[in-house]
């Protein structure tokens, strides 16, 4: 049966809170991520879109997606479509029951647990590889002795405090020294007030993260087993929020080398979550970092093998898609670029008639464009630049080449000008 794919990508605040009503601001996020999902689907598959690109993009998209069935209506896809959102929640469900959707996903339960960070912790102990000075948060007088035991002499040293269910560098706060800010306190003061779990780590001096993407099947298909999909290198912000994907030969090549203990205690932790239940896409997250000074000197890193668990897909899979897709067997980069800048590279008005402009005169295929005539590598522009009329913040790039040199240099060339 085909799938419809829904992008609810405030999945972590839905299995926060059952009442969660999203603000605004997390409608609008999720209408213009939503496209992305066009990287997952194959001919005959739709896509249930909160906002419409300009039918302009979408003539120039079929190009690159097939027979790919896209509505903001949820009628189009009644009756004869399986629901694939980009996590299980209650929600979810329920709209799959309204509109008469096929749901074949794991149970709540399983999906609750597989993103909980406390259910993380717990088998991060059980499998050893828990990072030392992590402890969960019981209430502030032991919150406030452990700053003060652990850092008051060391008051520039960072750390970071978490709630059970965030993504993307929100719900957390970040802080340094033995000391809390009136705006952090207030934070952890409201959720714990709230009876919720939260955890305390060492701020890590990172060198660079991987996304571990894998495949659970369910249990009881006991002829399957769990699937390496891809290894990608995971490039945040300043912020810690996402911001775009290395993947690629050369990339997964690193799971046989640096990132291989990271692998293994990905693999042995999915193992634990499909015993209870959960089944489907999982991103796990890994940093190499440095201890301490002195291994940053001598250039001896460490590896944490579990930063973060996303039961659910990832901008990882979406980039691992598109380069499988669009640039086999290249090194590629997909990037997250803001429109403004994009459209300022490209000497266009960031709205409507700009990314009309952009079609007739270079379709989807900007590497002349942005790199010039002779260029190495490859530029595919993969989102469009307005949803419903409105400019979106971001738009999706894919930058592939024979190496990862060639990549790195057309990116440089592409973000900076």
């Amino acid at each position: 049966m085909p799938q419809v794919f829904l992008g609810n990508f405030d999945f972590e605040h839905e299995l926060a809170a059952k009442s969660n009503s999203p603000t605004n601001a997390l409608r609008r996020l999720n209408a213009e991520l939503s496209w992305h999902l066009a990287a997952l689907t194959t001919p005959g598959d739709g896509i249930w879109l909160p906002a419409m690109p300009s039918s302009e993009f979408l003539t120039a998209a079929r190009e690159l997606l097939g027979d790919v069935l896209l509505s903001k209506d949820a009628s189009a896809f009644r009756g004869g479509f399986t629901i694939c959102p980009w996590g299980w929640s209650s929600q979810i469900r329920t709209l799959a029951e309204r509109h008469h959707l096929t749901a074949n996903g794991p149970s709540l339960t399983a999906t609750r647990r597989a993103n909980s960070r406390q259910h993380s912790f717990l088998i991060e102990q059980q499998l050893e590889v828990a990072l030392a000075g992590t402890f969960a948060i019981a209430g502030m007088d032991q919150l406030e002795h452990a700053l003060i035991t652990r850092f008051n002499s060391s008051p520039d040293q960072r750390w970071v405090i978490k709630s059970d269910f965030g993504m993307s560098g929100r719900e957390r706060v970040v802080g340094h020294g033995p000391q809390l800010d009136e705006a952090a306190r207030r934070w952890i003061e409201k959720r714990l007030a709230r009876h919720e779990w939260l955890i305390f780590e060492p701020w890590l001096d990172r060198i660079s993260e991987a996304g571990i993407l894998l495949d659970i099947p369910k249990r009881e298909d006991s002829g399957n087993a769990i699937r390496l999909v891809a290894l990608t290198e995971l490039m945040t912000d300043s912020r810690g929020q996402y911001a775009g994907t290395r993947t690629g030969p050369d990339v997964n090549a690193k799971a046989e080398t640096i990132w291989q203990p990271a692998v293994e205690a990905a693999m042995q932790f999915a193992i634990l979550l499909r015993a209870e239940g959960y089944f489907g896409p999982i991103g796990i997250d890994a940093m190499q970092y440095f201890a301490t000074e002195a291994d940053r000197i001598a250039g001896r890193p460490s590896i944490r093998p579990i930063q973060d668990v996303n039961a659910r897909w990832t901008m990882g899979f979406i980039a691992a898609t598109w380069t499988q897709r669009l640039a086999p067997n290249a090194c590629s980069t997909w990037r997250l670029m803001p429109v403004k800048d994009f459209c300022q590279r490209l000497n266009l008005g960031g709205n409507l008639e700009g990314e009309r402009q952009l079609l007739r005169t270079r379709g989807l295929d900007l590497t002349e464009a942005l790199l010039g005539p002779t260029a190495s590598a490859r530029v595919l522009w993969t989102s469009p630049i307005c949803l419903g009329n409105e400019p979106v913040r971001h738009v999706g790039l894919l930058i592939s080449g024979a190496t990862r040199d060639i990549v790195d240099d057309a990116e440089r060339r592409v973000i900076s000008g």
